[in-house]
């Protein structure tokens, strides 16, 4: 009876040991969110975000490449997608990238710098380590040929800027002695150091890759041939995501004309809420 008592006793202070750390595990299952490129396109990944967080699903990692890498930046510095819309209306950031990539105004490849003085007005100390979650840029170094991701240091704003030099339309960024452009020519869906960290990684792609898409706008047309060659390495990233939301619905929309920012907000907002709608379990992630 005493050996009976004894076990009985073993196991309840057992669970009460294992609960809080079962708790615990739970408590700290890590979610990444994966932002691809896609031009001016890429202001849908404000409307998922709305839609990811109004249903308390908030990532603690972040990954990016050319706008995504840009809008990646402000919501891992903390900046809601509520506030990073304000800042794109009220700071017309919208039309600083317009002005640069209209066909009025090209004489030649334009700068990043006016976007970079906006980054680090909001994000004035420029470094990784300072983030509120981490984040992972994906730039293409134009010197070597390679695909970098970048998560750490002091040169925050010039990475994110390197990683939306749309090639055609910006001019190269140069840092530490190497050139760099957008993130997306070599990898628009940079979903591999998240996959390596974290429990759940959603990725989220706003570019379709159509076949008999009609453009008129050559420097859009040359854009999108880059990104249509390496569709298929870039498709297969998917695999890396535990749920992967296509925004197909913003294909209508040219790559390089900035303005349309609240009907691509909108885009990508309705076809997050539905995706929920089609895959509930994804509620689960809620409260992480």
């Amino acid at each position: 009876m005493i050996k009976h008592l004894r076990n009985i006793v073993c196991v309840v202070f057992g669970l009460l040991f294992i609960a809080p750390n079962m708790q615990s595990e739970e408590a700290n299952k890590s979610i990444g969110i994966c932002l691809s490129g896609g031009g001016a396109i890429g202001f849908t990944h404000l409307g998922v975000l709305q839609a990811l967080e109004e249903n308390n699903i908030k990532p603690q990692y972040v990954s990016g490449s050319s706008m995504g890498a840009l809008i990646g930046t402000l919501y891992a510095a903390g900046y809601s997608p509520s506030e990073i819309m304000v800042l794109v209306e009220q700071k017309q950031l919208y039309k600083i990238i317009n002005f640069v990539s209209s066909p009025k105004s090209r004489k030649g490849l334009s700068s990043m710098k006016n976007v970079q003085k906006i980054l680090l007005k909001y994000v004035p100390h420029n470094n990784f380590e300072m983030l509120n979650k981490k984040l992972y840029i994906c730039v293409a170094n134009l010197t070597t040929g390679q695909c970098e991701i970048i998560s750490s240091g002091k040169q925050l704003s010039e990475y994110a800027c390197a990683s939306a030099a749309i090639p055609v339309v910006f001019e190269p960024q140069e840092i530490n002695g190497s050139q760099y452009a957008d993130g997306g020519l070599l990898n628009n869906l940079p979903a591999e150091p998240l996959r390596q960290i974290c429990d759940v990684v959603i990725g989220v792609d706003v570019l379709e890759y159509p076949k008999n898409k009609k453009i008129s706008d050559k420097m859009e047309s040359l854009y999108l041939s880059i990104l249509v060659n390496n569709a298929e390495s870039n498709l297969r990233r998917k695999e890396f995501c535990d749920y992967y939301i296509s925004c197909n619905g913003a294909s209508k929309y040219s790559l390089i004309d900035f303005k349309n920012y609240k009907e691509l907000y909108q885009i990508g907002y309705d076809i997050t809420i539905e995706y929920i709608k089609q895959h509930p379990e994804i509620k689960d992630l809620a409260g992480y």
